[in-house]
């Protein structure tokens, strides 16, 4: 083997070596910093015990919450619509594993309603929404300010039903039950068109 092979295997091998190290010192100082990244926080199902316990960090929501319904809180705030037809709103990340577990079923049901309802698909990390054939490249300021308002700490997948019910995390990802998840959705849904 000559000399120039042994010395670029060599650098190889050391460069990787370093790379490796450099990595894990990086997740390292991040584990034992207890930063959290706001966008790298994801939310797996809520075991039953979580949901009981978990309340929304923010004051105006903490104090208009008025129960649950099903895997959703309720808050006692105001129908939002645009026109006549409630706003149903997700806010999700293109590589959270969480939301695209859930994403079908959201997206399912809305079209089943897209005639009766306004809906929202917001990826979070691409700014766009994914029930448009348009690419958005920015999020409107009014969809942060929602999202922000239900989620402060900006977990996904966020769901906003008609600003009346909201669920941080998935609902059945535990029993891997999507047609739960769709029967949850239709019911919300369903509640706020009859609360026209």
């Amino acid at each position: 083997m000559g000399e120039n092979k042994k010395n670029f295997i060599f650098g190889f091998i050391s460069g990787i070596a370093l790379m490796a190290i450099i990595l894990l010192v990086v997740v390292l100082c991040i584990v034992l910093s207890g930063d959290k990244l706001t966008l790298n926080k994801t939310s797996a199902a809520p075991t039953t015990q979580e949901q009981n316990n978990a309340q929304p960090k923010t004051s105006e929501i903490e104090s208009k919450l008025k129960g649950r319904v099903g895997t959703f809180y309720e808050v006692d705030l105001p129908i939002c619509k645009d026109g006549n037809k409630p706003i149903i709103r997700v806010f999700s990340t293109s590589w959270c594993p969480h939301c695209q577990w859930a994403k079908p079923a959201f997206e399912a049901v809305v079209k089943e309603y897209k005639d009766k309802i306004v809906a929202y698909s917001w990826e979070l990390d691409t700014n766009d929404d994914t029930l448009t054939a348009t690419e958005e490249t920015k999020i409107p300021d009014e969809e942060n300010a929602v999202y922000a308002k239900y989620n402060p700490d900006g977990s996904i997948p966020t769901f906003i039903f008609g600003c009346k019910y909201f669920r941080v995390g998935t609902g059945n990802e535990q029993t891997n039950d999507l047609e739960a998840e769709k029967k949850e959705f239709r019911q919300l849904i369903d509640d706020l068109l009859k609360s026209k």
